[in-house]
């Protein structure tokens, strides 16, 4: 996966840099999660949010160890 972000100017022609930010939604991706966040983050994207959706398994802590901040979402 190719993530690739454009720099944007502002009104006098200077160029600012771009920060990207990737949310991604799982349930049960104990085995995936760690990789993709790993994934994600070597693209260059500033940072990962996960948010689970009230899985049952260890894709909660995975996912924070490989350095994504973790959202829980509790309802299903």
């Amino acid at each position: 996966m190719d993530i690739k972000a454009r720099a944007c100017g502002d009104a006098s022609g200077r160029t600012l840099g771009a920060a990207v930010t990737a949310i991604i939604p799982c349930l049960e991706e104990e085995e995936t999660i760690a990789a993709v966040v790993r994934d994600v983050l070597a693209q260059g994207v500033a940072e990962v949010i996960v948010v689970d959706g009230g899985s049952r398994d260890r894709t909660v802590d995975k996912a924070a160890v490989a350095g994504a901040p973790v959202a829980v979402e509790q309802r299903r």
